[in-house]
């Protein structure tokens, strides 16, 4: 069984209430914090502040934070319960550093996850998110050897397109775990509400855009070591991109056909198996895409 913990860090935010120039300030505050965390990060700007912020920006994200720990542990529980089942326990702890207009989500190190945070975001997105962010959390300790080789490496064209199956059934299993409440949140939220962090919310349902995701992901396949060498950095770009969110979308697409023929239990247990055999899974049934990614390698 694998136990997460969380605690969640606002303390840069709260920060954001005792300066009057977050802009000169931040620099040198941020530094500090990462000497006080033990953290190396990059020294490109991670933020990206306005002119001047609002008291109605801080009172915006000192709400989003209240949101966040009072559901911590409904948010922490239900990214749980998709946890695969494995023979050994596993306690992991995860502390989330909330950084104020923040331009990055990530984890630089096992343990810390970098989540920026915005005003007037709708709080139940940044919660969602979040509970996503939890499963990914774990993910490396389902990893296989070759996951984890990948993960480490993937400059040649094999390596990559694993790593890129391992991404998209890691993205598809977290995105199912909020999937229902995020599709009945968007009509809520109206036609001008920007998603912030779920961008590709509104195509999660494009068999448009998803069969395009696919084509694009099953031409890699046949793509000439060579030609793959030239275009690496391009396709890396492309793969991620906001205008072909292919790893989200394959993933969400695979993941509910998946959940939907064999059950939540089979979706969820993937601890110690290969990436492929996600793909192996969907391509086993009837749906009607699958052929859009008949080139896609199973081994």
């Amino acid at each position: 069984m694998i136990h997460l913990s969380v605690e969640i860090d606002s303390s840069l935010v709260e920060w954001l209430k005792l300066t009057n120039n977050p802009q000169v300030d931040f620099p040198n505050r941020f530094l500090s914090f990462q000497q006080e965390n033990n953290l190396q990060l990059p020294n490109a700007s991670l933020v990206d502040f306005p002119i001047s912020i609002d008291m109605n920006d801080i009172k915006s994200m000192m709400m989003q934070i209240d949101k966040l720990k009072t559901h911590l542990t409904e948010s922490v529980v239900k990214a749980s319960s998709f946890f695969p089942d494995t023979s050994e326990e596993y306690y992991h702890h995860l502390k989330v550093i909330l950084l104020p207009f923040g331009k990055i989500n990530y984890g630089p190190t096992e343990g810390v996850q970098i989540f920026s945070l915005f005003p007037h975001t709708d709080w139940r997105e940044t919660i969602l998110f979040l509970t996503h962010v939890y499963y990914h959390e774990i993910t490396h300790l389902n990893y296989t050897k070759r996951c984890k080789e990948v993960s480490a490496n993937h400059k040649s064209k094999d390596s990559y397109l694993y790593y890129l199956q391992v991404l998209i059934q890691n993205e598809g299993i977290a995105n199912y775990i909020v999937l229902e409440e995020l599709e009945k949140m968007i009509p809520l939220l109206g036609n001008k509400y920007i998603f912030r962090y779920f961008t590709y919310a509104r195509n999660i349902r494009s068999e448009e855009l998803i069969t395009k995701c696919m084509d694009v992901f099953n031409q890699l396949f046949m793509m000439e070591q060579e030609t793959f060498n030239k275009y690496y950095k391009k396709i890396a770009r492309l793969i991620k991109s906001e205008e072909l969110p292919a790893i989200n979308l394959i993933g969400i697409y695979l993941a509910t056909v998946i959940a939907e023929n064999y059950g939540i239990d089979v979706l969820r247990n993937v601890h110690q198996k290969p990436a492929t055999e996600f793909f192996s899974l969907y391509m086993e049934t009837d749906d009607p895409l699958r052929n859009h990614l008949k080139d896609v390698s199973l081994i």
